[in-house]
């Protein structure tokens, strides 16, 4: 029997077509993966910074209360208010709370900017898309610490809100404490 003598189906090439293709699929499939995971680490760097970059407003924020002399008051200027009084004209306003409203971010006096630049800061806060900006509410005041104690500490209470802002995607981070001034 001679080999010449066989007509050939071709199978080996259609396999071999087939195998091509799933190759190409995997390989498709997998950039587009290596893509989206690069996407979402960028972001994370960018949520990350922006967080770092309010973590450092805040603690100048408390650093301000508690070296200031005397304590803040709430005068509505460099970003200082009293609770409940957005406006400073001493009377209760039912408004939402100053920080929730966008424009006091925005405007110098209605918050205060944080500069990480000019002040010796450890974190490496790159890609930054404007420095960070805290505000400050005196809060009511309540028992302070050792009053069980039967001492009678003055104490004066603050909410500090501060927000960053970070990276091409515009990823931003808000945080808040509350700081508890003994006087």
């Amino acid at each position: 029997m001679s080999l010449h003598g066989k007509k050939q189906s071709g199978a080996v090439l259609v396999i071999s077509l087939v195998m091509l293709s799933l190759v190409t699929i995997i390989g498709i499939t997998a950039a587009q993966t290596s893509s989206l995971e690069e996407k979402m680490v960028g972001n994370l760097r960018d949520q990350n910074i922006a967080f770092q970059a309010a973590e450092s407003a805040l603690l100048a924020g408390e650093r301000f209360v508690a070296i200031s002399k005397p304590a803040p008051k709430g005068n509505c200027k460099n970003g200082v208010y009293k609770v409940d009084d957005v406006d400073c004209d001493s009377a209760k306003d039912f408004d939402a709370p100053v920080w929730l409203d966008s424009a006091v971010w925005a405007i110098d006096g209605m918050s205060k900017e944080y500069n990480v630049d000019n002040n010796n800061s450890t974190l490496d806060l790159v890609n930054l898309n404007a420095n960070p900006r805290y505000i400050i509410e005196r809060m009511k005041n309540t028992n302070c610490p050792g009053k069980a104690l039967n001492a009678t500490p003055k104490c004066s209470n603050y909410r500090i809100t501060a927000v960053g802002k970070a990276g091409s995607s515009g990823a931003a981070a808000m945080l808040q404490s509350m700081f508890i001034r003994l006087d």
